[in-house]
């Protein structure tokens, strides 16, 4: 028997690596070279268009950080420009950035957001907006398609031909592209085959919104965001407290393969924002007995577990206890609402498991991961061009950022 501890474990590689810089993708070309539409008449993107950019951008994929981007084409789509907004957040990311003067009452963005449009018309450049989203769920929220709507109509006012290209989601082996409105819209015969490209979107609608579509990419053997192992928790979704026993089999599964040692180490599932299972860390048990024992020892546990939460973009925790003498530990600490839930072993039946909250409000008991990011500077990196034209000078100037 094993009585060392487990290491913790997470399914993501390179959790904390840093991300590629802006400036890694300036210059490269997007075009579809199957296509042989007038490059100067197309206001558009192509299905293998947002696979071509969407395959430079999976150098900015991360499972840590959230980050917005505005990707700058030519008329011949090269990338010639970069901006890169992130408020170091696992599900949210500023797509502005707020004026030096801005107060709480008065958080002006018009600097930042005019600066970019006006750079934009007078370069006679193209836009695509892009996040991240570390989840892996590429399903545009309510906040995306707003922003999304208030953006396009916002570069559409710029006159002329519409220099908007659309929106894209990104993540794992797919992304989701929300298309410009009416781009993929059958006019003529002269059309067809902009109808052959829409019907081999595999799309999926959100939000009753028929623009956002779902492009699988070509699979890769590895993809380099997830460790070569893969666990068998991964991808388990726990969303309704009756699959609360999955865990159980899962936890007896592991430790018959891994010999946990589940007399000494008690296991605790950690969730991201979307209640899925994405790592295990591991408390031992001695060490859970004494520190439950005095106010100061269980705040050290839950600080422990919002360090974790911290760096590992967890968004709440459920423990598997499998002895009985250890629950009342626990639920000293599951009262500090440091846990979604807890994963008990029955006394009086040897394969029965329950549900100890049994509650259907879950946020109360997930970590807050961005409690203070209404305060938060976000960090900001423009492509070398950009910061030396007049819409980069601009915004060093007036608006508020750390730079990268």
């Amino acid at each position: 028997m094993n009585n060392k501890k487990p290491p913790f474990q997470h399914i993501f590689s390179n959790f904390n690596k840093e991300s590629s810089k802006v400036d890694e993708i300036i210059n490269k070309n997007i075009s579809d070279k199957s296509t042989n539409k007038t490059k100067n008449n197309k206001n558009y993107l192509t299905k293998n268009e947002v696979k071509n950019l969407a395959s430079l951008l999976s150098i900015y994929r991360s499972k840590k950080y959230e980050t917005f981007r505005y990707i700058l084409l030519d008329k011949e789509n090269n990338i010639v420009d970069h901006l890169a907004i992130s408020n170091q957040l696992p599900d949210k990311s500023s797509a502005f950035l707020k004026n030096k003067e801005a107060t709480f009452k008065k958080l002006d963005e018009a600097d930042f957001f005019y600066s970019v449009l006006n750079h934009i018309k007078k370069n006679n450049l193209n836009v695509v907006i892009v996040h991240n989203h570390p989840s892996g769920d590429v399903t545009p929220s309510n906040e995306d398609n707003l922003l999304t709507s208030r953006i396009e109509l916002r570069i559409n006012q710029l006159g002329g031909k519409n220099k908007f290209f659309g929106h894209i989601i990104l993540d794992h082996g797919k992304v989701n592209y929300y298309t410009p409105e009416g781009k993929w819209k059958i006019k003529n015969s002269k059309k067809d085959e902009l109808h052959f490209e829409a019907a081999d979107w595999n799309s999926n609608t959100y939000d009753n919104n028929e623009n956002w579509k779902n492009i699988h990419l070509e699979k890769s053997l590895h993809d380099p965001l997830l460790k070569k192992q893969h666990k068998i928790y991964q991808d388990v979704q726990i969303d309704q407290m009756s699959k609360i026993s999955k865990l159980a089999s899962i936890a007896e599964n592991l430790d018959a393969k891994e010999n946990w040692n589940l007399n000494k180490f008690t296991p605790v599932f950690c969730l991201n924002n979307k209640l899925t299972v994405v790592g295990i860390k591991f408390f031992d048990n001695q060490d859970i007995l004494r520190k439950s024992k005095t106010t100061r020892g269980i705040k050290s546990i839950k600080n422990n577990l919002e360090k974790t939460a911290k760096n590992y973009s967890i968004h709440g925790f459920i423990p598997f206890i499998s002895k009985q003498d250890l629950l009342p530990s626990f639920e000293k600490i599951a009262k500090q609402k440091a846990f979604i839930d807890m994963c008990i072993k029955s006394s009086s039946q040897n394969n029965s498991w329950t549900s100890w909250l049994q509650t259907k409000n879950i946020e109360s008991h997930m970590f807050d991961l961005k409690k203070e990011s209404s305060v938060m500077i976000p960090t900001f990196e423009a492509s070398s061009n950009f910061k030396n034209s007049i819409a980069g000078k601009k915004i060093k100037k007036k608006c508020s950022f750390y730079e990268r």
